[in-house]
């Protein structure tokens, strides 16, 4: 598997954040039992809304923060 997307559409960031990881562990949970890897580091963060603040929330997965990217090309 080369790339994967997962979409969730909340009320929040936070909430998108934590919902977000929860599926994110349970993937990768699944993953190991199938001898699949994930490299996590490559994992990018991107929150999609309509307001002119900055959006700070994001998510640890084991040892690797991911934080939301500012722009996206």
């Amino acid at each position: 598997m080369d790339d994967l997307a997962i979409t969730v559409t909340l009320n929040s960031a936070k909430s998108n954040c934590k919902k977000l990881k929860g599926i994110a562990l349970e993937l990768i949970s699944r993953a190991k039992e199938a001898a699949i890897s994930f490299d996590i580091s490559k994992t990018k963060l991107i929150h999609f809304h309509n307001k002119r603040t900055t959006i700070k929330e994001g998510l640890k997965l084991g040892d690797v923060e991911i934080s939301p990217k500012p722009l996206v090309r």
